[in-house]
């Protein structure tokens, strides 16, 4: 996610995701961390000089309800979750949402893992 992303997590009190633009139908949580770290580095922290992955914890078998997709990679895996059921998703978060892992885009234009714990961004 993107600065502006994880600073709407900040002031929801790390509870809730917002919807991030009117136009927005579909919240697509990756399903695995290395495919949420590719798009952090390969993708945020380029576009926004940082990119932030997020964790959270949800009931056993809530996210079954939702279709998921598949894009080039079987790790490549998202749920397409519609922005209108954003409120119940949010709901069912147990717990806070915690940053899992940080890049920031270095001078060379490659990433660089921030140094940062997830520890110290809550």
């Amino acid at each position: 996610m993107s600065p502006a992303q994880l600073a709407a997590v900040v002031a929801s009190d790390w509870r809730q995701f917002l919807q991030e633009a009117p136009q927005q139908t579909i919240f697509y949580p990756k399903m695995y961390v290395g495919y949420a770290e590719q798009i952090a580095k390969q993708w945020n922290a380029r576009q926004y000089s940082a990119g932030y992955v997020v964790g959270f914890t949800m009931p056993g078998t809530f996210m079954d309800r939702y279709e998921t997709q598949t894009i080039a990679y079987e790790e490549h895996r998202d749920y397409k979750l519609p922005v209108a059921e954003l409120d119940v998703f949010n709901s069912h978060i147990q717990g806070r949402i915690r940053v899992a892992a940080a890049f920031a885009e270095t001078d060379e234009h490659s990433e660089q893992r921030l140094l940062t714990t997830a520890a110290s961004c809550q």
